[in-house]
């Protein structure tokens, strides 16, 4: 008998359709359960099978063991695999024998959503050779999806709302982002209002990168788990401050550098100041670019190369067959794609991408743990995938 348990989901009712039409679609004889933390979990889950944990993070190892073990859990579904509640159910799946598996954004995007067995990004098991044995399809049709700008901005007002005012239920639990309803409504407000003004100020500044020979540094939501758990910076800050004091001084120099802010952390931080400084002790007037809201994709098809702790806009700039040089874990930092050499070195030595290959990666992807949908916009798309895949593994 296999039984089904989801852990936190993504914000909104994802996970609470999810839920319902995994148990809907599957054998009678499956049940699927929910666990949830606090108020806002409790506010977008069900009501069937849905259980709260209220004890102490100390306590929630002991607590799962004997959950799944009294429920007969065969396999545990989370978003995230990196927050304390996930990581320690990865570590019980491992010794128990169930099979665990992480949901993330897409690693394809914006049209995909990740699910991997064991773990995500610098946790997946994707291998070099299993890619380079792959026989292509590609014979997966791919929708556009919707954005989910206004979906994101709603579900994180009415989650953290929710988890403010049901707090006493949920005294012991610590979340994994430092927030709350006036802070994550203010970044949002924030971020509405830059994006307007950005996209009014940077047309010049377009103009002026294309006419020059650049480097692009795509920048990660300053508390990625990717940053945090899987790269050698302490912040986004050291990393910017690696990367262009590297530039300064083995770049030729006709050499522009543009930084990209991450439009997710539009509303929550801003490194003008410091790329001014930074700008000013190495004398790179006009040489250090950032900015925000430019066309991403428009940027990688002309650019020299990519700098990334381990962003998965890495993978477009394989698309574009720009040189990538990746500083922090990932799966796809591997020979035929990323360069293997220091930093210092990729300025004036980039290597090129094996096209190819990138081609094996990218339809790997898509029929092993890619689903094409999305977590806010386009759930119905997404479940139906996912469930499609998911089926035969219970």
């Amino acid at each position: 008998m296999s039984n089904i348990l989801l852990l936190q989901g993504p914000l909104g009712p994802f996970f609470k359709q999810l839920q319902s039409e995994l148990q809907r679609s599957l054998l009678l004889n499956v049940d699927v359960h929910r666990i949830v933390f606090n108020a806002g979990d409790q506010f977008f889950a069900g009501k069937h099978h849905v259980h709260a944990f209220t004890q102490a993070q100390d306590q929630w190892a002991q607590w799962l063991s004997d959950f799944v073990k009294t429920y007969s859990i065969t396999h545990i579904l989370v978003y995230g695999d990196c927050r304390f509640y996930h990581k320690a159910a990865a570590e019980i799946c491992e010794n128990l024998g169930l099979k665990f598996w992480a949901f993330e954004e897409g690693y394809l995007r914006p049209n995909h959503i990740t699910c991997e067995r064991f773990g995500a990004n610098a946790n997946s098991k994707t291998h070099y050779e299993e890619v380079r044995n792959w026989q292509i399809k590609d014979d997966l049709d791919n929708f556009d999806v919707r954005s989910s700008f206004y979906y994101t901005f709603y579900y994180a007002a009415v989650f953290y709302w929710a988890m403010l005012l049901g707090k006493s239920k949920f005294k012991l639990y610590i979340h994994h982002r430092d927030s709350s309803p006036m802070r994550e409504g203010a970044a949002k407000i924030r971020s509405f209002l830059r994006h307007y003004l950005y996209k009014f100020k940077q047309k010049s500044q377009l103009k002026f990168i294309k006419q020059h020979p650049f480097f692009l540094v795509p920048l990660q939501v300053f508390n990625d788990s990717q940053l945090t758990h899987h790269s050698p910076f302490e912040s986004m800050q050291a990393f910017i401050e690696t990367t262009v004091e590297s530039f300064a001084v083995h770049s030729q120099s006709e050499d522009v550098l543009v930084i990209k802010h991450h439009p997710a952390d539009r509303g929550e931080c801003n490194y003008q100041t410091l790329i001014d400084q930074l700008t000013l002790k190495y004398d790179l007037v006009n040489r250090l670019i950032y900015v925000h809201d430019l066309h991403l994709p428009s940027l990688l098809k002309q650019c020299k190369g990519v700098i990334s702790i381990n962003s998965t806009t890495v993978l477009g700039a394989f698309h574009h067959s720009a040189p990538v040089k990746i500083l922090g874990e990932a799966f796809y930092d591997i020979k035929g794609l990323a360069c293997e050499g220091s930093l210092d070195d990729f300025w004036t030595k980039p290597t090129a991408v094996n096209h190819e290959f990138y081609l094996q990666l990218r339809d790997f992807l898509r029929h092993t743990n890619q689903f094409n949908g999305s977590f806010y916009s386009d759930k119905d798309l997404a479940i139906k995938n996912f469930i499609h895949f998911f089926k035969d593994k219970v």
